[in-house]
């Protein structure tokens, strides 16, 4: 399904510490520093290079799409310091056997297997849903640790629910676990609805702990939602509920 991928013009904010950053669409050239921060923050990145941290940031960095993450620099040295990607892009055109290959090429036997095992582990202990049809979902979400707690996070938030209303999303979704408390503490700050998933039986028996879905309801404007639900053509059930979206916004 096709949806609409609106080009915000980059904006310029000050950080707590007095510096300037630019939050802006990720572009070609960003892999390498995206990929480090990505890698930085996720375990498993490091678990299938086999904690080497330069084959792990080169891995990442071949194989993601820079356009579909939103990220903040700042302006003296262009350095990124802030990295969130956001679904709803058109899926890439390959088959399961293609991507297992061309992953299999990048990271080896040990690296797949890595990423296979992470995958059941996210299936088996968090139940949390997926966002609905009209809902953006945002993932991946890292800030190089020597600018935590400098307002990084929220600037590139703010970017990321004008990105959404454009495209025509009427929510923005994301999980966290629930002992992760300074995320969760911005997203309450900025008025997301937090509502905590018990663990599965196989995580509670792990002592793992549960995961939060926080959610942000946004009013897109009507004619973005419109064009949204148009993309979804034939598919009556999404086209509907967006449609819904749309009659709630207009009001």
């Amino acid at each position: 399904m096709s949806t609409p991928r609106p080009d915000l013009p980059p904006r310029r904010v000050r950080l707590k510490d007095g510096r300037t950053a630019r939050v802006r669409h990720g572009r070609a050239g960003d892999e390498a520093a995206i990929a480090r921060l990505i890698a930085g923050a996720f375990p498993v990145y490091a678990r299938a290079a086999r904690g080497d941290p330069d084959r792990a940031v080169r891995g990442l960095a071949s194989e993601l799409e820079p356009d579909s993450y939103l990220v903040a620099e700042l302006v003296d040295g262009d350095r990124l310091v802030g990295v969130s990607c956001v679904s709803g892009r058109a899926p890439v055109d390959r088959s399961r056997v293609e991507r297992v290959r061309r992953k299999l090429a990048r990271w080896g036997v040990y690296g797949l297997l890595c990423f296979v095992l992470e995958k059941l582990r996210s299936r088996l202990l968090e139940s949390t849903p997926g966002p609905g049809p009209g809902g953006l979902y945002r993932y991946l979400d890292a800030v190089d640790p020597g600018c935590r707690s400098l307002g990084v996070g929220r600037h590139v938030a703010d970017f990321i629910d004008d990105y959404a209303r454009a495209a025509g999303h009427d929510s923005v979704w994301a999980k966290h676990r629930a002992d992760n408390r300074p995320v969760l503490a911005l997203h309450r700050k900025r008025g997301c609805v937090l509502v905590e998933r018990q663990p599965t039986l196989l995580a509670r028996l792990l002592r793992q702990p549960g995961m939060v879905v926080s959610t942000r309801a946004l009013s897109a404007p009507a004619a973005a939602l419109d064009a949204r639900a148009a993309g979804y053509g034939r598919d009556s059930s999404l086209s509907a509920s967006l449609l819904q979206c749309t009659s709630k916004a207009s009001i």
